[in-house]
């Protein structure tokens, strides 16, 4: 499990690292107290760059122990691209971005606007679907797969969280018009070519970059 805190690293793993820097902190994992008092010098030392928790025998626990440390966040969104195989991208907080959204807990499954609460969470392909949808203004998308899940960590006031975010690979027409949401911050919604897409990598969030590449 690799979780990014702006550009830098946090691993949870069953074996321990291979290699080793000295700006890398390594743990193996012992109690509750352990993780946070090292996540927290983690996060107060700039200068380190990994932090790698590992549990041979006790990797469950490990992970339940510092999820806990956070609010959690679950969101899904999409890599949507066309026939001419350009990737769909978005403009926001002054990174280029994929477009995604948090998954409600409380939602029908239906993906139709205007649909009543039925108390049953919301399916990460749908939720996927019904963010590409609202922040870019497509209308007909397909998922053609599920990819690997991300993982950052952000702050709000005085709260931290972690969300992860579901990955879809889908796939859209170049001829439906493309409309930013404004109201998420969103500036521009465009198809970028595989020519593109290295300056795009550059000007994205760390978190993204693997998927990024992987589209080109």
């Amino acid at each position: 499990m690799k979780i990014f805190l702006e550009n830098r690293v946090i691993k949870l793993s069953q074996k321990p690292p291979r290699v080793v820097s000295e700006n890398d902190i390594t743990c193996e994992y012992s109690s509750l107290s352990q993780v946070s008092k090292a996540f927290e010098d983690f996060e107060n030392k700039g200068t380190l760059q990994r932090l790698i928790f590992w549990s041979s025998d006790n990797f469950k626990q490990l992970k339940d122990d510092f999820l806990s440390l956070f609010k959690y966040i679950k969101a899904a969104g999409g890599l949507v691209k066309n026939e001419r195989n350009e990737l769909l991208v978005i403009f926001r907080y002054g990174k280029w971005d994929l477009p995604k959204g948090k998954i409600n807990t409380s939602r029908s499954r239906s993906t139709s606007p205007g649909m009543k609460d039925n108390g049953i969470p919301e399916l990460p392909g749908d939720a996927a679907i019904r963010e590409v949808k609202e922040e870019t203004g497509l209308r007909q998308l397909t998922i053609l797969g599920k990819l690997p899940s991300t993982y950052h960590i952000y702050y709000q006031k005085d709260t931290r969280y972690l969300k992860k975010t579901y990955w879809f690979g889908m796939i859209a027409t170049s001829d439906q018009l493309l409309i930013p949401q404004t109201d998420e911050d969103i500036s521009i919604v465009k198809w970028a070519s595989p020519d593109e897409l290295q300056i795009i990598i550059e000007s994205s969030y760390p978190s993204l970059k693997k998927l990024f590449r992987a589209a080109i």
